[in-house]
């Protein structure tokens, strides 16, 4: 459920927002709607933190090799929260290790730490969330059991999957009973009215073929869930236009499989990073009552300092695991030297960490490889820091200028639109408007398709045509996506622009595409994925201006959002580089905010502030103008 680089507080924020990226088969997003009872903002994520993760802070996988091999799950230095069993870990562990995700570290416990698997049911087990394999099937019982994710189950014949299923309707029930509260009459305690949620058993699977028996026995009771698709196909616009240009990676050429070997430099050498680790950010969110504890507790957060326990420090420990980091964040090419690890643990130059006093006044050895974690992440950030910075570069000189053509990538040649077969209107609605768009019957085309709350634009200025926009909560599946509301206010704002002839164009021509994502568009910085929803060109005879536009919300203003604000301003240093092979194209890359400035999660900036970042505002009725004027009128602010 964690998107690409995503902390569980995104999460948490996505699935209240309805967008959790979890779609059903009727192309909506599986908990819309399924969170109305809950509180909203810090204090979810505050309890869940705290009674699921038993704290935030980073993941951790830890492999324990002596014994019975287990694999621990844990946040920061907090008590493991999960455990994983199978039969074969410590191949787990190398696959682990092989195939390197950013979203997770994986350690290795050399020692005799306690196995967790077999006392899951204990009241006092930390454990919340367990995974294995057979293991389930038989000789475990837990009462515990609220939520089953299935993989590649019941894939074949036998008792396997009912045995399954037993594990999760075991429970106690109410006054030992066996039995949900309902089912015997009992009365529901005071402020409580979503206990049944609690007492629902839920099951969510992947490539299990148990569904399709599912669906089998809801057919024969009546029911049917089958889908009819219809294909839609789309007319290329610019047949003529074969001179817009675009920039892409050569050959989707990797850096870190490039022939370049950076070397991790030391603290104060040339193009060393600096790291910034609050503490305190994570534990904010402990308190159920949303108050910061950097504020209003008499802690005041302060420039920390590890070096004088640096000397308690397992040296060569931390090196081993910064090489493990290494290789699951997939800096394949980046050399890391132990000598440098050493003079990092002894230097504070580099650095500025804000933490608890507490924590920095270690009791015992729990406390002191409490610290020695943090002396791991902090150069983990250093490593990465670079590393990236280094991958920009190599980037920038790999980027060539190619032509956009039909056979471009981007380019939807058809849309799939699914609906239930029981859905007589939608079926004819869905064939009606397949046709028509088929036989090129434009005329014919309603703007509004009400029962399948999807929408068409004809727009010139787009490559292709049409566009499909839809409401969220539609009950047809369409891919690609189509577009949301603000992105549709987008793609007519800017038709009306180019049909008109605005004077903002200053006598240029207007063209765009929808940039697609999952490797089809054009992309930036790759360990986000950001690909920005539109591609758009001014041209005239001599020159190109060529700008990245991407409607989102800020009302959430996390690393991701920053870094996608950021584009405007590093999209200069590639525009540079691009330049050199063709002086008439220019770059640049603006967000437009559906959050008006006031409502941005970043206080003390006005509307002109953001501006110079490049984010400008779809409340705006000239916000489209004003984009293009900047473009056109001399680049990227400062």
């Amino acid at each position: 459920m964690l998107a690409h680089g995503e902390d569980v507080r995104s999460m948490i924020q996505r699935l209240l927002a309805r967008e959790s990226g979890l779609l059903d088969s009727t192309g909506n997003d599986y908990f819309s709607g399924r969170f109305s009872h809950l509180q909203r903002g810090e204090d979810l994520y505050a309890e869940l933190c705290e009674t699921l993760f038993h704290g935030a802070g980073q993941l951790h996988v830890v492999y324990l090799t002596a014994g019975e091999g287990e694999l621990h799950l844990r946040t920061a230095d907090n008590d493991p929260f999960g455990v994983v069993n199978v039969g074969d870990s410590a191949k787990l562990y190398s696959l682990l290790m092989e195939n390197a995700n950013p979203d997770f570290d994986v350690d290795r416990e050399m020692g005799f730490a306690k196995r967790l698997f077999a006392d899951v049911d204990r009241q006092d087990s930390t454990v919340n969330i367990v995974i294995g394999a057979r293991r389930f099937i038989a000789g475990w019982n837990s009462w515990r059991v609220s939520t089953m994710g299935l993989m590649h189950v019941g894939v074949g014949e036998g008792p396997e999957i009912i045995q399954m299923f037993g594990r999760g309707v075991r429970l106690k029930g109410y006054n030992m009973s066996l039995k949900r509260h309902r089912e015997i009459g009992g009365e529901l305690p005071a402020d409580s009215d979503e206990l049944a949620e609690l007492e629902k058993l839920y099951i969510f699977g992947l490539r299990a073929n148990y569904m399709q028996t599912f669906r089998d026995i809801l057919e024969k009771e009546g029911m049917r869930a089958e889908q009819e698709t219809f294909s839609l196909p789309t007319t290329w616009n610019f047949a003529r236009k074969t001179d817009l240009k675009l920039i892409r990676l050569k050959d989707d050429r990797k850096y870190h499989l490039s022939t370049e070997r950076p070397i991790l430099p030391g603290p104060g050498d040339d193009d060393s990073p600096s790291v910034t680790l609050d503490l305190y950010s994570r534990l904010q969110s402990v308190a159920s009552d949303g108050t910061p504890l950097n504020e209003g507790t008499g802690q005041s957060v302060v420039d920390d300092d590890l070096t004088p326990y640096a000397a308690f420090f397992n040296a060569d420990r931390i090196y081993e695991r910064l090489l493990s980091r290494k290789q699951q964040k997939g800096w394949y090419n980046l050399i890391i030297e132990q000598r440098t690890v050493e003079q990092l643990l002894q230097s504070k130059d580099w650095y500025e960490l804000s933490m608890p006093p507490d924590r920095l006044n270690p009791t015992g050895f729990k406390q002191m490889r409490g610290l020695e974690n943090i002396a791991v992440d902090l150069i983990t950030d250093y490593a990465d820091n670079f590393w990236r910075r280094q991958r920009r570069r190599w980037e920038h000189g790999e980027l060539e200028i190619v032509a956009l053509g039909e056979d471009d990538s981007n380019n939807a040649v058809t849309y799939e639109l699914s609906v239930d077969v029981t859905e007589d209107q939608l079926v004819r609605d869905a064939g009606e408007l397949a046709y028509n768009i088929r036989e090129g019957r434009y005329d014919e085309l309603e703007d509004w398709y009400r029962n399948l709350q999807i929408g068409i634009i004809r727009s010139q200025a787009h490559a292709y045509q049409p566009l499909l926009y839809a409401r969220k909560d539609r009950i047809v599946t369409v891919q690609p996506v189509p577009l949301d509301a603000n992105e549709m206010r987008v793609v007519e704002g800017l038709e009306g622009l180019a049909r008109t002839g605005d004077p903002c164009l200053q006598g240029k021509e207007l063209f765009l595409i929808r940039n697609l994502t999952r490797g089809r568009g054009v992309s930036f910085f790759d360990d986000f994925g950001y690909y920005p929803d539109f591609i758009v060109w001014l041209k005239d005879d001599s020159q190109q201006h060529v700008l990245f536009l991407d409607p989102k919300g800020l009302s959430r203003f996390g690393q991701r959002e920053h870094k996608k604000v950021q584009l405007h301003h590093e999209i200069a240093e590639i525009e540079k580089q691009v330049r050199e092979n063709d002086p008439d194209l220019y770059l640049r890359a603006y967000i437009l905010s559906v959050t008006p400035a006031p409502q941005i999660g970043d206080e003390g900036r006005f509307a002109s502030d953001w501006k110079k970042d490049g984010v400008y505002f779809l409340n705006e009725s000239d916000c489209l103008q004003q984009v293009i004027t900047h473009a056109l009128g001399g680049g990227v602010a400062t």
